[in-house]
């Protein structure tokens, strides 16, 4: 969830109820994890980081490339995981619970490390 003023995001929230987790973040505040602070822990390693990847039942012409792509980073990473909620995955980025996140829906085979 969030709120925008004036077209402006201004506060984000995602809640993980299966871990009792409350991701905010507050433009010109930082973000936070159950009041606490956020810092970036990522690693920029393929070889040691995790990749959570997403799919689409809307693309299905984008599977059989997914899951090349996804086998391929399986043998590169330390290991591949997959989510279900693209809004878990970018609040787990920055905290380093997974190093890269790849989305069928977004250009197949763009992986954005966070720094």
């Amino acid at each position: 969830m969030g709120l925008a003023l004036h077209g402006t995001m201004e506060i984000g929230v995602v809640y993980n109820p299966y871990s009792n987790e409350m991701f905010y973040a507050q433009r010109g505040k930082g973000a936070f994890l159950n009041g606490q602070p956020l810092h970036d822990v990522s690693s920029n390693q393929l070889e040691e980081g995790l990749v959570c990847f997403g799919t689409s039942p809307y693309y299905a012409e984008l599977i059989d490339q997914t899951f090349d792509l996804v086998k391929t980073l399986h043998k590169a990473s330390l290991d591949v995981r997959r989510s279900g909620s693209a809004a878990l995955i970018c609040v787990i980025l920055p905290v380093g619970a997974v190093n890269y996140s790849l989305s069928a829906v977004c250009r197949l085979g763009i992986m954005r490390p966070v720094h």
